[in-house]
């Protein structure tokens, strides 16, 4: 079983140009890991509820950017990759009749795949701002398949083992 993970970040970031990463649950086989497309995954993670998802990075307190920069500093040791769920929710769209008198109507129902952190959601949202294209998340292995479908990297060229 692999041990580390190293993603790479963008040639001009401060101090360091790739990140490692290790399962935070090492030996249980009821989570994976999935390496997945920071694009995709942070479109999923936006669907959380709102008060939960992270502003962008430069929109961070003071310090906090630091703080997650020093503490993913390979230099400092290996952090451990961001532990995640997966689910896909059924989002209803009613629509009022007749001024509010009458039950709305179900106008449209959708399903939105929706991204939720155990830990690491800072780690995984300045990996992205920092370059990362890729990175790999742990995911109980029930809803392995489906982040896989939704937020999988088929490219691990900036993934090294």
């Amino acid at each position: 079983m692999q041990d580390t993970w190293t993603v790479k970040l963008r040639d001009d970031h401060p101090g360091y140009t790739e990140v490692r990463l290790k399962r935070s649950l090492p030996g249980n086989d009821k989570y994976t890991v999935i390496t997945v497309d920071a694009g995709k995954f942070l479109a999923c993670y936006s669907n959380e509820i709102e008060s939960y998802v992270l502003p962008p990075v430069r929109q961070w307190p003071p310090g906090k950017e630091d703080g997650i920069r020093e503490f993913l500093n390979p230099s400092a040791g290996t952090a451990e990759m961001p532990r995640v769920s997966f689910v896909i929710k059924k989002k209803v769209t009613l629509r009022k009749r007749l001024l509010g008198l009458l039950k709305p109507v179900v106008e449209s129902v959708t399903e939105e795949p929706v991204l939720s952190f155990t830990n690491g959601r800072h780690r995984a949202v300045y990996m992205a701002y920092a370059g990362a294209f890729r990175f790999p998340v742990e995911i109980h292995v029930s809803e392995a398949e489906l982040l896989r479908q939704y937020c999988g990297s088929a490219d691990n060229a900036y993934l090294t083992v």
